[in-house]
């Protein structure tokens, strides 16, 4: 699987985020939020950003970060507990319960989440599908770092971070970089 369809829908979900955010609705699927964003894709195809288009792009990254970090902290949990709850998450997040109720709230209000009052929180079919996509990004960053020699205890918390604003392109090259990598490591 190339890593570009992957960016693009982790794109096109965060972009409906922010919209569904500023205008105070939430899109129930992809083809919705294009309309109202013009078919609007974020910061894809660009060859080089500067000034203000390279400080928009990171104040989008920034804008989505916590709920990709939120979706793929509850697909973990779940995978590892068969349940999440809301201890879980501000456990794995280092944060009050509260914050985390607040955030969660947010993402119900967004589309990502399902919760019933004193039940597990629940991923919605849009919310698996960007902690999916969110969890092979971060692989695929994970795995670069490591193939550039770096500790895994650096690389994991590095990927952390880079993977929220990483391009297609620069995703593309470091999949290629990881799979020669690999491939030079079997000969």
């Amino acid at each position: 699987m190339t890593s570009c369809p992957i960016l693009r829908e982790i794109r096109e979900i965060s972009s409906e985020l922010r919209l569904a955010r500023q205008s105070g609705t939430c899109f129930t699927n992809h083809e919705e939020a294009a309309d109202e964003r013009g078919q609007h894709q974020r910061h894809e195809g660009v060859k080089q950003l500067s000034g203000k288009d390279q400080y928009q792009r990171i104040r989008d990254d920034h804008a989505t970060e916590l709920a990709e970090d939120y979706v793929e902290a509850i697909a973990e949990v779940i995978d590892e507990n068969d349940v999440c709850r809301v201890t879980d998450l501000a456990e794995h997040f280092g944060v009050s319960h509260v914050t985390v109720i607040r955030a969660v709230r947010r993402f119900e209000r967004d589309g990502l989440v399902k919760v019933e009052q004193n039940e597990p929180i629940e991923l919605t079919q849009r919310g698996a599908e960007l902690a999916d996509a969110c969890l092979r990004r971060h692989q695929i960053v994970y795995e670069f770092l490591l193939a550039l020699g770096v500790a895994e205890k650096t690389a994991a918390a590095d990927a952390e971070g880079i993977e929220h604003h990483v391009s297609s392109e620069t995703l593309k090259h470091m999949t290629r970089f990881v799979r020669q990598r690999k491939q030079e490591q079997t000969s």
